[in-house]
């Protein structure tokens, strides 16, 4: 899923809802910090030891982690957040090549939850209320009618690239190494350890401003471990990379109700 807004009234215009769900998803990789500190992430980014002096190619360094990604079968992606007035949220996701699993929790706020598969070139969604109005923008009543139930959203459907987007890894690896802070802002990559392990920190721009700090191997392939991103001192999230290649094998629900469908109800 991409990044990033306050919650705003639905519309029936696809073409507004669509935009409104990018603008959602834009929220959900910009968001903060309230929900790792109580699961730990942010002890994880404390972890790492001094920086030490820069390196003198940044770009080469995140192109060489993006393409070591890329290069790869399948990876689980994680990541969490949150926002006082809408509450915490956490991201689960295993993807390959072209398809992909995710689980979507959101709590207290509009509380719910929602499994979205991306099989075939189709992407289902099964959620609880709040879990289909965040992600699939539904009225309440056709987020009551149709909670617990599979919605099949074919390709060409206004919903399409958006609620499919962070179920491949082409598109978990793009929306996590490139945020869109719409300026310019200076790179660096510093030498650090977690462990006793030795990483390579990209960082571009820096606290208390817009800034991505991605963290990769500093030996072998470079394979991106973890990633922050903030926009400003209000929006923060924290998203990690773990079992790189191991299986994932989505498969489509039966029964599922075309969107088409639940857009008539």
């Amino acid at each position: 899923m991409t990044v990033r807004a306050p919650r705003l009234p639905f519309s029936l215009d696809p073409l507004i809802a669509e935009a409104k769900q990018r603008a959602r998803r834009r929220w959900l990789v910009m968001a903060l910090i309230v929900a790792m500190l109580a699961g730990g992430t942010a002890a994880a980014l404390r972890s790492f030891g001094p920086a030490g002096s820069p390196l003198t190619d940044p770009q080469g360094v995140l192109e060489s982690t993006v393409a070591a990604a890329l290069a790869q079968h399948s990876v689980q992606w994680t990541e969490a957040g949150g926002e006082d007035m809408r509450g915490a949220f956490r991201l689960t996701s295993g993807v390959t090549a072209d398809s992909g699993v995710q689980r979507l929790t959101v709590r207290p706020g509009n509380s719910g939850t929602a499994d979205i598969r991306l099989v075939n070139g189709v992407v289902y969604v099964k959620g609880s209320f709040g879990g289909l109005e965040w992600v699939l923008n539904l009225t309440d009543l056709q987020a009551v009618r149709y909670g617990g139930r599979w919605i099949s959203i074919p390709k060409g459907d206004p919903l399409y690239a958006n609620v499919s987007d962070g179920l491949t890894l082409a598109s978990v690896v793009h929306d996590a190494t490139t945020p869109d802070f719409g300026t310019g802002l200076k790179t660096k990559v510093l030498r650090s350890t977690s462990h006793g392990t030795p990483f390579l920190v990209f960082q571009e721009g820096a606290p208390p401003g817009s800034y991505m700090r991605l963290s990769t191997h500093a030996s072998g392939e470079r394979l991106p471990v973890a990633v922050s991103v903030a926009n400003g001192p209000a929006s923060f999230v924290h998203g990690t990379f773990s079992k790189w290649n191991e299986p994932v094998h989505p498969t489509p629900p039966k029964h599922a109700v075309p969107i088409a469908t639940v857009r008539r109800s």
